[in-house]
């Protein structure tokens, strides 16, 4: 199963191609703004270098926050149109739950717990703690 998969919740425009457990092709930009106009020439880049053409996508997969009000909604917006273009499923990801994952990847090792704690500015944060099978801990 071929994935698109991108993130523009937060301070960074990053999109990748992934098939099962491989990461074909992928780009992360640091960037406060603008994640809009570099976005979609970002997934066409990616998909070109990962050799996927977009026909060939299974699924596209978005972050939906927590993070940046407009960053959120440029990346559901374009979730939306590539899934309504190309007749794609969308799956949602918490900015929370994708750190999670990598990190528990990195660190698989028997039982563990991830917590995940960002900036949300404004002296708060945003907070989630996770099981070793990726499952919230509590609220």
């Amino acid at each position: 199963m071929k994935i698109l998969a991108f993130d523009t919740a937060l301070r960074a425009c990053s999109v990748a191609v992934c098939s099962g457990d491989r990461v074909l092709a992928n780009c992360f930009e640091s960037r406060s703004r603008g994640h809009a106009e570099v976005l979609i020439p970002t997934i066409n880049q990616v998909c070109a270098d990962a050799g996927v053409e977009m026909a060939d996508l299974d699924r596209v997969a978005v972050t939906v926050g927590p993070g940046t009000f407009a960053g959120v909604r440029i990346g559901i917006a374009a979730a939306r149109g590539l899934s309504v273009a190309l007749s794609l499923p969308v799956v949602g990801v918490t900015t929370l739950e994708a750190v999670a994952a990598a990190t528990a990847r990195n660190l698989r090792n028997g039982e563990i717990h991830v917590t995940v704690v960002f900036d949300a500015r404004r002296g708060q944060v945003y907070v989630q703690s996770f099981d070793a099978d990726l499952q919230p801990l509590g609220t």
